[in-house]
């Protein structure tokens, strides 16, 4: 009992604390339960989020080397003209000259226009910008196999919770009519009160923990809801059965290899890569001449001081046009240190790469290991489940026929619910290696 109750908290510990409000009433499989949280566990819905803004992303860059437009309007007031002073060029003997440049009231109109033509960088960045959206989509696949993983494990915790809850009813109405027969021979002179008392003690001890187990079952189906992105008070009834879980998880192949690219965290450091070696070429390209066109018209319209209303009677034009060529020449080595930076990134990207491998080698053979002995334990604890109802019986047999104690008695029912949960565990042990299994090797990814 305490085992699962560990079990329980464990899993409790690693889940997030979002949930989406629902209001349904559900019977669920656990692929359905599989498939809603694909659609509403929020972690998975921020991630196909940052896939969208991602795509955005490559709308903006895109948006750079079309042609930007830009208007402007522009109203000056003078009230005080400044006053020029200059040497006087009429009377070099007279005093310098002044007088006033300017006009009280401007109004200007213009349009402006900026086309990039040919830069190396731009287009490299926007294929670098479609790649991003690559790696928000891979780290979203990474997202979906830990929420599959997750609701498996919670699926699985509920589940075992409800069959220890079966199992434990049913212990009560054993051991209820051991108590109400063992009475009757107290009753009758052929037993003893302590016999009585034994069972009883077991008896209400069971109840106790029953009503501990129901408090976990809620825990548990509490853990599952959240990891679905379901509202934690809406009903929910599992509607897979245990034993054709279990026979399918005993199935496995242990033969198979590990599929390295199919791996999220391995797709995720080689589009990383990718990115590397693009940003190696986008420091590159800052070597060469970029090209791009300008144009401008504009009208102005002036108004002297006390004529305001002159203002826009007359317009005066203007239009120019353009190519800009910047030729890069010497940048005090700064972007050749760029390059060997993003240089420097890319080995550190495939050592990562080279490490990730051997991590996932060890991952497969633990996983592998895990569950054959997993599997293994599995059919121990089924073994000793069986022993432990065969001596039960015979405990009680003996007692009945007078050759046997009532201590035998109780430690036989310990013993038969000790054993139970033993094997409800191993189960629970063997299905979550089953799925952790089956994340190594790469066969969540889909």
């Amino acid at each position: 009992m305490n085992k699962l109750k560990s079990l329980i908290i464990i899993l409790f510990l690693g889940i997030g604390m979002n949930a989406v409000a629902q209001s349904e009433s559900s019977v669920m499989t656990l692929q359905q339960a599989i498939d809603y949280a694909l659609k509403n566990n929020p972690a998975l819905k921020n991630a196909g989020l940052d896939v969208e803004i991602a795509r955005k992303k490559v709308q903006e860059t895109t948006a750079i080397g079309l042609p930007q437009i830009n208007a402007q309007i522009d109203y000056t007031g003078q009230p005080q003209i400044p006053t020029t002073v200059v040497p006087n060029f009429v009377d070099p003997n007279g005093p310098p000259l002044e007088f006033q440049m300017g006009i009280s009231h401007t109004g200007l109109a213009k349009i402006n226009a900026n086309w990039l033509l040919v830069d190396g960088t731009y287009f490299l960045g926007l294929k670098a910008a479609k790649q991003y959206v690559e790696l928000a989509s891979r780290m979203r696949a990474g997202t979906e196999v830990d929420t599959r993983v997750n609701v498996s494990q919670a699926y699985y915790m509920a589940l075992i919770a409800d069959q220890t809850i079966v199992a434990m009813d049913s212990n009560i109405i054993t051991l209820q009519k051991t108590h109400d027969d063992i009475k009757a021979l107290f009753e009758a002179g052929f037993a003893e009160k302590i016999d009585v008392s034994r069972l009883a003690l077991q008896l209400n001890n069971l109840k106790i923990q029953r009503q501990q187990m129901e408090n976990q079952r809620q825990f548990a189906y509490r853990i599952l809801k959240f990891q679905m992105g379901m509202n934690v008070d809406a009903p929910l009834t599992l509607n897979d059965k245990l034993e054709n879980l279990m026979t399918t998880a005993s199935t496995m192949d242990t033969s198979a290899k590990a599929i390295m690219t199919n791996r999220p965290e391995y797709q995720i450091l080689a589009q990383s890569q990718v990115l590397n070696n693009m940003n190696v070429q986008r420091y590159q390209m800052g070597y060469l001449p970029s090209l791009s066109a300008f144009g401008s018209h504009q009208q102005n319209t002036f108004a002297t001081d006390g004529n305001f209303g002159d203002l826009g009677n007359k317009f005066y034009g203007g239009t120019m046009w353009g190519l800009s060529l910047r030729v890069p020449i010497f940048s005090g080595f700064q972007r050749n240190a760029l390059v060997q930076q993003a240089r420097l990134e890319t080995v550190k990207t495939k050592n990562d790469l080279n490490n990730l491998e051997s991590a996932i080698q060890n991952d497969v053979f633990n996983g592998k290991n895990n569950y054959i002995t997993a599997k293994q334990t599995v059919e121990n604890q089924r073994q000793n489940y069986e022993l432990s109802i065969e001596i039960r019986e015979i405990a009680l047999a003996k007692y009945q026929e007078g050759v046997g104690t009532s201590l035998e008695v109780t430690t036989a029912n310990s013993d038969l619910l000790q054993a139970e949960t033993n094997y409800l565990s191993a189960i629970y042990d063997l299905l979550v290696a089953e799925i952790q299994y089956k994340k190594a090797l790469g066969l969540l990814n889909k």
